[in-house]
């Protein structure tokens, strides 16, 4: 079966899974130091990793209706994602406005 096809399918390569967990284990360390994923910004890097594009494309990724699936996040992704403190599905309600300078808000000291 060609790249393609096991990707339109949803077959996921060990390159492809790997990466979804490194990305995964940048955004729960985010989350260990500042409480929160709730304001990762589209255009956050954390590390050097653009993490804020990547939360994007999750959040596109549960939703999108493709010819042979429902959303090509998997439900235990999507379960993973939601434990995350601060994690909203929403678009619109998670990312800051479109040319913020601010990635992630200064961490509290209470």
């Amino acid at each position: 079966m060609s790249r393609r096809k096991e990707y339109r399918l949803g077959v996921l390569s060990p390159t492809r899974i790997a990466a979804w967990h490194r990305m995964f284990t940048h955004l729960e360390q985010a989350a260990d130091h500042r409480g929160s994923v709730a304001h990762i910004s589209q255009t956050a890097v954390i590390d050097g990793v653009n993490i804020g594009h990547w939360v994007m494309t999750q959040r596109t990724q549960r939703t999108q209706r493709t010819q042979h699936r429902q959303g090509r996040l998997t439900p235990d992704r999507a379960h993973a994602l939601q434990a995350l403190p601060g994690w909203d599905w929403a678009l619109h309600t998670a990312h800051q406005q479109p040319g913020s300078t601010a990635n992630l808000p200064p961490a509290s000291d209470s």
